[in-house]
């Protein structure tokens, strides 16, 4: 490609779209269906002032910032403080940390059992997922927060059967001084949407 040809200019601004708009969605700042639909008007259109209009259309855009909406399900304990149940930013869900809380009474199940609570956990976890309109085999990462990590064995039993998917999702296990309501078992959970 020769730069000083006037014929070669159209050819470098479509190369370098190219390279911006793949650049930004290796770093999910756009939608990927946005960009690409940018790239073909483009390259429909083989002008530098077409170019000019996606990077200030791309500027435009940048300023909004990623999408982000709550999640909320009456399925699952309603947030005890200033926090969502799950966020929800483009296509990835963070699901807050689930205890053995019933939503309809608001009291701690399975009098510390805790393989009790590690199901309560997983449902109101799973009904927070429902709400999103996903499903546990959708989860990428989890933490298993414990009060008394000799519990794991007990708890892993239960935390695979509800993730019994081709692929487990990554995992932290630590034990924590305390838990909120005094709870054994905590968990929280990333998606992929």
């Amino acid at each position: 490609m020769m730069l000083g040809r006037r014929s070669s200019i159209p050819n470098l601004c479509l190369f370098l779209t190219f390279l911006c708009v793949h650049t930004v969605q290796a770093f999910h700042i756009f939608p990927a269906n946005h960009l690409d639909n940018k790239v073909t008007q483009l390259k429909a259109a083989k002008g530098a002032p077409t170019f000019q209009r996606l990077l200030t259309k791309m500027a435009e855009k940048s300023t909004d910032g990623p999408d982000i909406s709550e999640v909320q399900s009456s399925d699952a304990p309603a947030p005890v403080g200033p926090y969502s149940q799950a966020v929800r930013v483009g296509d990835v869900l963070y699901c807050s940390g689930q205890v053995a809380l019933d939503p309809s009474t608001g009291e701690m199940v399975g009098d510390g059992d805790v393989e009790a609570e590690t199901r309560q956990a997983l449902k109101n976890l799973r009904a927070v997922l429902t709400a999103a309109g996903t499903t546990p085999s959708k989860v990428v990462r989890t933490t298993v927060f414990l009060a008394d990590l000799a519990d794991f064995a007990k708890v892993n039993v239960i935390y695979a059967e509800f993730f019994d998917g081709p692929v487990s999702p990554a995992r932290a296990c630590v034990q924590v001084a305390a838990l909120p309501k005094a709870a054994r078992v905590e968990i929280d959970c990333i998606v992929a949407l």
